[in-house]
């Protein structure tokens, strides 16, 4: 890798179509969940058959294993640029704003329309849910527990980044040094998860999960001004995307043949399941997140204007997505008796609505801003 500029540009063009499959990748875990996926989510359908919540529930244990930790990497990379442009009040202010609003908004309209929705779904009056909902005054921000991790690692960012210094290529080599990011990411995932087991929130954010969060935002900060995301090649990534294909069925095998499910071991403490999936987790994302940062830097570097255009509409639709994956489900319902066949109708439905809705809003309602 050559020496690049100090700072890195305010748009990478093939981190566009990254950013719309993760919150399609969003909407369909949600919807997942629906039909019998491991998870939490607003409203559940009762009657799936086992092979099927198996099978969902693979998808979303995958997805949970690299796709926040993928957003926390490209929301960390590009602080360090928007900090400088903005300075510290700017940065702190405009942070307040566009990550902080969302929640409030969702807090007061779009979890009780959420929690309205999935009444409606289950066969209840939806407008005195609707009402009884509204009036509960119940601070619940959904996915948007993303909002507040940001905001809270956000600030520290603009103490920690006076302190740091200049990355450079390490000298222990780099697939050494992401190896060490991988297996310190497991160990403080392990280390985390005896004291707040996965399934535990505190603040409505899962600590459980937080070790890949931690270490992909502020990673990605650090290595912005060597522009690492812009330089991974298919060299660089080949290795680790071969290795989590080799280490993907660890978990299920023993999940299958050792109980590795069977209980709340695998959630943390001391216990062999625990450790299997605390350190299954990075080994996957390593893999998901350089292989996805090869392929599409290689094979779409500059993906055009409707890429582009969905990139632009991709955090709105995540805002505004829940109420619309339980609409969803319910407007299938009649369509078909299948679980599967209404997961299949409801998850490209539910995406659909959000990026066309979020894409609405950003081009004729939405306020004109400066940055993305």
């Amino acid at each position: 890798m050559s020496n690049p500029p100090a700072r890195p540009p305010r748009h990478i063009g093939f981190l566009d179509p990254i950013r719309v499959l993760l919150v399609l990748l969003v909407i369909a875990h949600h919807t997942s969940i629906t039909y019998g996926g491991s998870g939490d989510w607003y409203y559940r359908e009762a009657g799936s058959p086992e092979w099927l919540k198996t099978l969902l529930s693979v998808f979303t244990g995958t997805n949970q294993a690299f796709f926040m930790g993928f957003f926390f990497l490209i929301a960390g990379y590009f602080t360090p640029a928007s900090l400088a442009r903005k300075g510290t009040a700017g940065f702190l202010r405009e942070r307040a704003w566009r990550l902080g609003v969302p929640v409030l908004v969702f807090a007061a309209l779009l979890s009780p329309l959420t929690r309205a929705l999935a009444a409606g779904a289950r066969g209840e009056d939806f407008l005195p849910a609707l009402w009884h909902a509204l009036g509960q005054l119940r601070f619940d921000p959904g996915p948007l527990w993303f909002n507040i991790a940001l905001l809270m690692l956000s600030a520290p960012w603009v103490f920690i980044a006076r302190r740091l210094p200049p990355v450079a290529s390490p000298r222990m080599g780099l697939h050494a040094a992401i190896a060490l990011a991988v297996l310190g990411c497991g160990a403080l995932a392990f280390a985390l998860r005896l004291a707040m087991p996965v399934g535990r929130s505190f603040f409505h954010m899962q600590i459980g999960y937080f070790a890949s969060y931690l270490l992909l935002f502020y990673g990605g900060g650090w290595m912005a001004g060597q522009h690492f995301l812009e330089r991974v090649e298919w060299a660089h990534a080949r290795r680790w995307v071969w290795l989590a294909v080799a280490v993907y069925p660890v978990l299920w095998l023993s999940a299958a043949f050792a109980g590795a499910f069977d209980g709340d071991t695998w959630r943390g403490g001391w216990h062999l399941p625990a450790l299997i999936y605390a350190f299954w987790e990075p080994f996957i994302a390593a893999g998901v997140i350089l292989g996805s940062l090869a392929l599409f830097r290689r094979y779409l570097p500059q993906p055009g204007r409707a890429w582009r255009r969905l990139a632009d509409a991709s955090f709105a639709a995540f805002v505004i997505h829940p109420p619309l994956v339980v609409a969803s489900s319910w407007l299938v319902q009649p369509l078909s008796s299948a679980p599967l066949m209404r997961f299949v109708l409801a998850a490209p439905l539910a995406g659909l609505m959000a990026f066309g809705l979020a894409d609405t809003w950003r081009r004729h309602l939405a306020p004109r801003q400066q940055d993305t």
